[in-house]
């Protein structure tokens, strides 16, 4: 009897146990810890963040080139630095480098594709290397030009007027030669552009020029530097009528032309 008494002390303290201990691991209810201030490290990290987008950002294909010169139009020339050690004369169809291609040639600016992407290469601040226009609107203003005295002689009588092709004119710049556009051609110290080798400067064959003539005005423009070649582009691609002043074994000499078309 008392056994069985024990027995059942036994089992009610075990389910006593079993219930209290039941009671304290009841889950108790806490307030959520309050956020950490945003310190110098998360603006850090932040910054950081953003530094590496910029770093991602794509090159432009044109970084590396500068636009020198240009005859603009459907099939015009620029000439081009940063490709090879030497400036090289891309045609617009033409590629520039495996990918970039030259789809247009502006007064002002080139443009170029890749991967379908386009991008305009313009000269640099101030720059004013425009050798020609043959195929679209001149520049609002021509390049400046530096007053020649005029030559003491008698005035020259015109001579005939010369027909001349716009197809052979625009075909100087189809033939890609713009990289060499001042061969054959140097400063004349009194002012205007003196013919050295009329054989290796296409214009000069057109205009029937000779080795020791020199351009003096086009138009009634005066011609005073080796740049101001860009004037007898101008006139010759915009224009109908053209007269060139030009010293010929140091005498004045008109030569007319009649641009056709």
């Amino acid at each position: 009897m008392a056994l069985t008494f024990l027995l059942l002390c036994w089992a009610l303290s075990s389910l006593l146990a079993t219930l209290l201990g039941w009671r304290s691991n009841e889950p108790a209810l806490s307030l959520a810890a309050p956020p950490t201030e945003d310190g110098a490290s998360g603006r850090r990290a932040l910054l950081r963040w953003f530094e590496q987008a910029q770093e991602a950002a794509p090159v432009s294909p044109l970084a590396s080139l500068q636009l020198i010169a240009v005859i603009a139009g459907h099939n015009g020339v620029a000439l081009i630095g940063g490709i090879e050690a030497s400036p090289v004369a891309v045609q617009a169809g033409k590629e520039a480098r495996p990918g970039l291609r030259l789809v247009e040639v502006q007064a002002d600016r080139a443009i170029f594709e890749q991967a379908g992407v386009r991008n305009e290469l313009a000269f640099p601040p101030g720059a004013t290397a425009t050798v020609g226009n043959l195929l679209s609107p001149a520049p609002a203003a021509p390049p400046a030009v530096v007053p020649v005295k005029p030559a003491a002689s008698a005035p020259a009588k015109p001579s005939p007027a010369t027909s001349v092709s716009r197809g052979r004119l625009a075909s100087i710049a189809q033939s890609g030669n713009l990289g060499a556009w001042d061969k054959g051609l140097a400063a004349f110290p009194d002012g205007g552009i003196r013919i050295t080798a009329a054989a290796e400067q296409p214009l000069a064959q057109i205009l029937n020029l000779r080795d020791g003539d020199i351009i003096r005005q086009i138009n009634e423009r005066e011609i005073g530097q080796l740049a101001d070649i860009s004037l007898v582009y101008h006139y010759f691609s915009q224009t109908q009528d053209v007269d060139l002043q030009i010293l010929r074994d140091g005498k004045p000499v008109h030569l007319q032309y009649k641009i056709q078309p």
